[in-house]
């Protein structure tokens, strides 16, 4: 091939990528420089307010509802209660266009009704069976994690702080005895959990957040804990881990706590939103699926107990929000389901000593719009 023909092939293949790179561009822009308002509130706010901004209903407006307090709310953030800032992503006008926008569908959302009727109420039919809806919990706050006692009575946790015992016609009684929560964020009562032989043993497990004071602030981490039931009471209550460092973020705490086979078991902790410090850090707890005997020992085949500076509880790390742990009952792998960035969020399964990426590896992008890996 001659010369002049290479030359002529390489600038059509230049300049197909720089109008690739071009209509790429275009479109990020035209995305992040959209002024209409109803579409940026989709793009960028209905995955975490809801499309019909339901999340906002009966909302506890901690840094006010004005217009004002909204304004500074998109535009400045509130970082450690991870709230992103969109600056960078929104002009000031943009934004008064979305506060607006957001104020006239806060006005209307106690009109919708976001139950869907059915001609039966609680009845379901699906292709392959019909189901029959019952309710077994009502009049909760937010409701976070439940289990069943052997018997039928259901256990479950109130994130402010409480542990509720369902009888079977419904009846809540408070469980006493619970550790001292800090209800801040997304930090609160969490988790609870069944020892897998409770019938003999009468062990619970609960996950927490819980707080220090340290140089004039309030600091946070997520902690589990098992203790007694004893009738309505929880008593023997033991701290069998508290994930380190300790942060002055009100997010990603984690938190569930699953049994495997062998009885080991394992619990996940959240960044803290500490992304660029904590989950690729074999220093620190956070970030991290653990693994513990049941009474909080560490087993020796983790796979950091021999590594120096290493949490030896660790037995996975890179994780961002895990708030989902389960046993598939088919092979007894434990899987996690994490909270991600936008467009990011993740299934895994548990594997001994593997990084699951974070923040290094994600498919999804920050909340607003900008990329970070």
């Amino acid at each position: 091939m001659s010369s002049s023909k290479t030359t002529f092939l390489l600038l059509v293949f230049m300049a197909i990528l720089a109008a690739l790179f071009f209509l790429n561009a275009t479109e990020f822009a035209s995305e992040s420089l959209n002024s209409d308002p109803e579409q940026n509130y989709k793009t960028y706010c209905s995955g975490c307010h809801g499309a019909q901004m339901e999340a906002f209903v009966d909302r506890k407006w901690k840094f006010g509802k004005s217009k004002e307090s909204l304004f500074k709310a998109i535009k400045l953030g509130y970082e450690t209660d991870g709230m992103p800032a969109f600056s960078a992503t929104f002009s000031d006008e943009e934004i008064q266009e979305l506060t607006d926008y957001m104020l006239q569908g806060i006005e209307k959302v106690e009109e919708y009704d976001f139950v869907e009727k059915e001609n039966q109420p609680g009845q379901f039919k699906t292709e392959n069976f019909n189901l029959q809806l019952d309710t077994v919990y009502r009049d909760g706050d937010i409701p976070w994690g439940m289990t069943f006692l052997p018997g039928g009575d259901l256990l479950v946790t109130e994130k402010e702080g409480i542990l509720y015992r369902v009888k079977k016609d419904q009846q809540k009684i408070k469980i006493g005895g619970i550790p001292a929560v800090h209800t801040k964020g997304q930090g609160g009562l969490m988790d609870v959990k069944l020892h897998p032989d409770f019938e003999q043993n009468k062990w619970i497990y609960l996950t927490y957040s819980k707080s220090k004071k340290e140089g004039g602030k309030t600091l946070s981490t997520t902690a589990v804990c098992r203790a007694k039931l004893q009738e309505n009471r929880l008593e023997n209550l033991e701290v069998l881990l508290e994930a380190l460092p300790y942060g002055d973020t009100k997010y990603h705490f984690g938190s569930r706590v699953e049994f495997d086979r062998e009885g080991k078991l394992y619990f996940s902790v959240g960044d803290r939103g500490k992304r660029d410090e904590n989950p690729q850090s074999l220093a620190s707890h956070c970030g991290k699926i653990h693994r513990l005997h049941a009474d909080g020992t560490i087993p020796t085949d983790n796979p950091f107990v021999e590594q120096d500076n290493a949490q030896a509880s660790i037995y996975s790390y890179g994780h961002r929000n895990p708030q989902g742990v389960s046993i598939n009952p088919a092979d007894g792998k434990i899987w996690v389901h994490e909270h991600g960035p936008r467009g990011g969020d993740e299934v895994n399964i548990i594997e001994k000593g593997l990084n699951y990426g974070w923040p290094v590896v994600s498919y999804g992008i920050n909340y607003n719009g900008t990329t970070f890996t």
